[in-house]
């Protein structure tokens, strides 16, 4: 598999990611909670979709740069991590399964992707 460069380096792919994952959740959370009548699980399904999206961004971002694998989840869950510090309410409600579920695979998704990364053929 040949590796081609790209304009963007690893942290302006993850802050695009970041961005999409936002917006995906918005969406995702709008749509469901207009067609399911439990608002509660459109919103749970909504975190679901985010926390398996950036999941696979980082592996894919790490895969291509193994080296970015120190901060590209931190970068792709920045919304997760500012939230968890601000929000005084953060950690009394459910809310923190869903955010710290995404920080899990977002983990695991760079870690996978960066030595399946250091694998790869140089071209």
């Amino acid at each position: 598999m040949n590796r081609k460069k790209t304009i963007l380096p690893a942290w302006a792919l993850s802050l695009i990611a970041l961005l999409a994952a936002l917006v995906l959740l918005m969406l995702t959370a709008n749509v469901l909670g207009s067609v399911m009548k439990d608002r509660d699980l459109a919103e749970e399904i909504a975190y679901i979709v985010h926390d398996v999206f950036l999941g696979v961004i980082c592996y894919l971002i790490c895969r291509k740069y193994p080296k970015s694998v120190w901060y590209v989840p931190v970068i792709c869950n920045m919304a997760g991590i500012v939230s968890a510090v601000v929000e005084p309410n953060f950690w009394i409600t459910p809310l923190w399964i869903f955010i710290g579920t995404g920080w899990i695979l977002s983990v695991t998704g760079a870690l996978c992707g960066a030595k399946a990364g250091r694998r790869l053929p140089e071209s």
